[in-house]
């Protein structure tokens, strides 16, 4: 809630580029403070998956999935390489 945290941030570049197979990734998470962290946490691992789900009866989800190990608080966070 401290505006001061966003101060000299630079906001991520975004490439059309996708991911590929055996890319060398880092996924973001945010562990939230019951499961333990109260950081942000960086967990790297190669892309083992790429598909799209079904999000909403009218939309579709961009999955990339990594052979890291998941962690109650780690998964969900945007994944660069």
């Amino acid at each position: 809630e401290d505006d001061a945290f966003w101060h000299g941030l630079v906001p991520l570049t975004l490439e059309a580029r996708l991911p590929r197979l055996q890319d060398e990734v880092a996924v973001v998470g945010f562990p939230d403070a019951p499961s333990g962290g109260e950081a942000v946490c960086i967990t790297q691992g190669v892309v083992s998956r790429i598909d799209l789900h079904s999000y909403s009866w009218d939309s579709r989800l961009l999955v990339v999935q990594i052979d890291a190990a998941i962690n109650p608080g780690n998964s969900g966070g945007p994944c660069v390489d």
